[in-house]
């Protein structure tokens, strides 16, 4: 970890203007949630009907509800919202819910958003993409999304709330948030604590990543679809892993089993990836928002979204030995010892053609012998080539 102080230390709340969309561009782990669920509503009396705090995923809201206590909206609550109703208790609790929620209220009260003086956009991008996809999952109705977008595009353009988004990739934000006026508030990022990744390592072939972690490790590995994710999970567990995938609870297509379920829950509500488990594989309910305190190895980054890289690896709060990354570019490779200093013929060349499972650049077929020949002298091996009993062979070693 470097850096010394957390979001909440560093930002100076002052700067929030109206009229503009305040942006916050920091890392997992420097406090971003912290800061947004603890700092910003002692800014204000009657935080519980004047704050609210928006997320992109269930799965994101369910995880700072157990952690911070944060409340869920209801019928009575909005109508508290609507009448201005005080919150004698002022506890300093805020209502947080999913832009999908956001965006279904405002279309039930088209006056709600007014009511309010702080709006929180916790990873707002996500609302950005989601609000371009058809699907079954209510928790992404990209209707109620774009309804969302358009509600806070006029919040901020009326001018009375103060809009407030925070990210870790907020390019998307400058793009298609271009018709407001963006803030950006200045941070000193090499004061801000963040988590360091000590090794990022091309990959373009998961079967040879299996095939090179310990199983004795944790790793953590991303997939946008579902049916990916069944397909890696069956890679791992041939590779001799215990895998197991968490994807939304609001998928009908693809319920998940009581397994699954359990395993979501011991993540949401402790941070924590359960024992009996070495691969934790999500897609992109889980890309934002949740935390994984637990130990964790690695991480894979089976996509090749930019931001999603960024956020994937977000999700573990901790320093990080390595993180995977697919590349159609020239991968790490590491050959396995018992391919290492002996006699290698036809059908033990194939075999570790098989195990290294580089891909071609763009497409599902891996390189043969003379393709991974020319990688491993590129990746440093050396091989001597030579013949037995009217057989070709070559021995593969690694200098020191």
């Amino acid at each position: 970890m470097i850096g010394s102080k957390y979001l909440s230390e560093l930002v100076d709340c002052s700067t929030f203007q109206k009229g503009k969309l305040n942006l916050i561009k920091a890392p997992t782990g420097c406090g971003k949630t912290a800061f947004a669920l603890k700092r910003i509503p002692a800014l204000i009396k009657n935080a519980l009907f004047k704050v609210i705090f928006l997320i992109d995923t269930i799965n994101g809201r369910e995880q700072i509800k157990s952690i911070y206590h944060t409340m869920s909206p209801s019928p009575n609550w909005q109508k508290c919202v609507e009448t201005e109703m005080i919150d004698f208790m002022n506890d300093g609790r805020i209502v947080a819910m999913t832009y999908a929620k956001f965006g279904k209220m405002c279309e039930e009260d088209a006056f709600f958003v007014d009511k309010l003086d702080y709006i929180i956009c916790d990873e707002l991008p996500s609302l950005l993409v989601f609000k371009g996809i058809r699907s079954n999952d209510p928790d992404r109705n990209n209707t109620f999304h774009k309804t969302a977008k358009n509600e806070i595009v006029r919040a901020i353009k009326r001018g009375d709330a103060t809009v407030i988004a925070l990210t870790a990739t907020p390019n998307r934000i400058y793009k298609d948030m271009s018709d407001c006026v963006v803030n950006p508030i200045k941070v000193d990022t090499e004061q801000l604590i963040q988590f360091e990744t000590k090794k990022t390592i091309n990959y373009n072939s998961l079967t040879a990543v299996f095939n090179t972690v310990s199983k004795d490790e944790i790793g953590l590995c991303y997939a946008k679809h579902i049916r990916r994710m069944k397909e890696i999970e069956a890679m791992a567990v041939t590779a001799g892993l215990s895998p197991i995938c968490v994807w939304s609870t609001g998928n009908d297509t693809f319920p998940m089993t009581e397994e699954q379920l359990a395993v979501r829950k011991e993540v949401l509500e402790n941070s924590r990836i359960p024992p009996q488990y070495n691969l934790l594989i999500i897609n992109a309910s889980s890309e934002t928002s949740i935390k994984i305190k637990s130990r964790v190895d690695y991480v894979i980054t089976h996509t090749g979204s930019e931001d999603s890289k960024i956020q994937v690896r977000g999700r573990v709060n901790s320093d990080l030995e390595r993180l995977y990354v697919l590349s159609d570019e020239a991968c790490e490779i590491e050959v396995p010892e018992e391919f290492l200093n002996r006699d290698l013929f036809a059908e033990d060349k194939e075999a570790l053609c098989k195990v290294l499972s580089i891909f071609k650049p763009g497409k599902k077929e891996i390189y043969a012998w003379t393709g991974v020949k020319k990688r491993l002298i590129e990746a440093g091996y050396v091989l001597k080539e030579g013949r037995e009993n009217d057989k070709r062979y070559v021995e593969i070693t690694l200098l020191e």
